[in-house]
């Protein structure tokens, strides 16, 4: 799996972007700081980090037709689109602020082998 991580400005803030790419599509943790000034992620992450906006989002490859987005930005291909901020907010959030991206990329890896690689019961 691909990794990478990259900022954009969106909004009169920074919308941070980390995330894991496979064959089958891509798993994306974002989160927007309401501080654009300051493209430090740890100034980002302080005790009083302002947050507008944070989400996993997951970009499964599909043929033509058969998505809910006929052109995926991230994947630049068709795919179904579906997302979560519970999950961002209560566990990916969290370890990110513990331990930067190198404890985001595993959570990623795993929820795409669970979305992506495994097969349904």
């Amino acid at each position: 799996m691909k990794r990478r991580m990259f900022a954009v400005p969106r909004h009169n803030a920074i919308e941070f972007n980390i995330v894991v790419e496979g064959d089958a599509g891509a798993i994306q943790f974002h989160f927007m700081s309401i501080d654009s000034r300051d493209p430090g992620i740890a100034r980002l992450v302080s005790d009083n980090g302002q947050f507008m906006s944070l989400g996993v989002e997951m970009h499964k490859k599909t043929a033509k037709g058969e998505g809910n987005h006929e052109h995926c930005w991230l994947l630049n291909a068709p795919c179904y689109h579906d997302g979560t901020s519970l999950w961002a907010s209560e566990t990916v959030m969290p370890a990110f602020i513990s331990g930067g991206c190198d404890a985001v990329y595993p959570l990623l890896e795993s929820c795409y082998r669970d979305r992506f690689l495994t097969e349904p019961a």
